[in-house]
């Protein structure tokens, strides 16, 4: 995509796009696929932002909250359902919108979410007894032994969350177990015994009062902050549809696993830089360049970006699964 094409001969932009406020949207959020080494794209989100900043001012109520919402939420990224609830709200609002479509709508998502709620329901009631630290201990001592014969190593006070958790993962095997591919829940095992080791080492460097380096650090946060053991999980139970070669490729943390982590785990920290139990990304970012909380979320921001574009990438290009299954 080249910006000049939208630009008139002294630079600003072409008279037609300034009154189409709708395709300077689309531009935008189309803006937002960008790859590495496509630095016209920047231009492109720099250049489109603010022209729809500068033109918030004469525009109707309506589209000041579209406009708004969609610069401080791309499309790109954002939840597909959770855009598609605030779609529908905005796009009802139109005059042209059609009724039929929009009803249908409504129906699509608050079938989805009653859905969603029950699977809520299901996992609170076997989750709800575990604290924060007790999921930690369990996790390591799930290392050892996954049978309950291990409940005899632990203190009376932590054995009813590890047969919570043994519960889990005979219910979670149930279902492969039914199509012959029970082995499958190895995986989130493995994962799982991954993510106690990675939680133990964090409260190692809490006793010790120890402030890792930014590549240390995030070797592990990248694990304790769960997104990979739940994408193995969620790969576990989708069915027949999942085979053993693209387990092998979840578990070691393909760039597209990597990157969705890196995002989830440098924006958590960058709204929160205390985690409290253990030194954040900013923290240790801080210590090891001797650079502010500021000019730490800023680089870790760049981070952020590049994380997006390889997803990206690795949504556009050939990858060893189907694109259904990451979409």
């Amino acid at each position: 995509m080249c910006i000049t094409k939208f630009k008139d001969e002294e630079g600003n932009i072409k008279e037609p796009l300034v009154n189409d406020i709708q395709g300077m949207l689309i531009l935008y959020v189309a803006a937002h696929l960008m790859k590495h080494e496509e630095a016209k794209l920047d231009e492109v989100i720099d250049f489109t932002t603010s022209q729809l900043k500068a033109i918030t001012r004469r525009l109707s109520l309506r589209l000041v909250v579209q406009v708004t919402r969609t610069i401080n939420q791309p499309l790109r990224k954002g939840l597909t359902r959770l855009e598609a609830r605030h779609f529908i709200s905005t796009y009802e609002q139109e005059d042209s919108h059609n009724k039929a479509l929009l009803k249908f709508a409504k129906l699509d998502f608050n079938l989805l979410q009653k859905v969603h709620q029950k699977e809520l329901c299901g996992i609170t009631k076997r989750s709800k007894k575990f604290s924060f630290c007790k999921r930690q201990s369990v996790g390591v001592l799930f290392l050892g032994s996954r049978h309950i014969d291990a409940i005899d190593q632990l203190p009376d006070y932590m054995k009813v969350d590890y047969r919570s958790l043994l519960a889990a993962y005979n219910e979670i095997e149930e279902e492969p177990g039914k199509h012959g591919k029970a082995y499958h829940v190895y995986y989130a095992k493995e994962s799982m015994k991954k993510l106690g080791k990675s939680y133990f080492l964090e409260a190692k460097w809490l006793y010790e009062n120890y402030i890792p380096a930014l590549e240390e650090h995030m070797d592990v946060a990248l694990v304790t902050c769960g997104y990979p053991m739940l994408v193995m999980s969620t790969f576990v139970v989708m069915g027949d549809i999942v085979t053993t070669e693209m387990l092998d490729w979840v578990f070691i943390m393909p760039k597209i696993v990597t990157a969705s982590a890196i995002i989830y785990r440098l924006m958590d920290d960058s709204v929160c830089d205390k985690r409290g139990h253990i030194s954040s990304t900013i923290e240790c970012y801080m210590k090891q360049y001797g650079a502010s909380e500021k000019d730490a979320i800023e680089e870790l921001n760049k981070h952020v970006t590049d994380a997006w574009k390889d997803i990206n990438e690795e949504c556009l290009n050939p990858i060893p699964v189907p694109k259904p299954i990451i979409a």
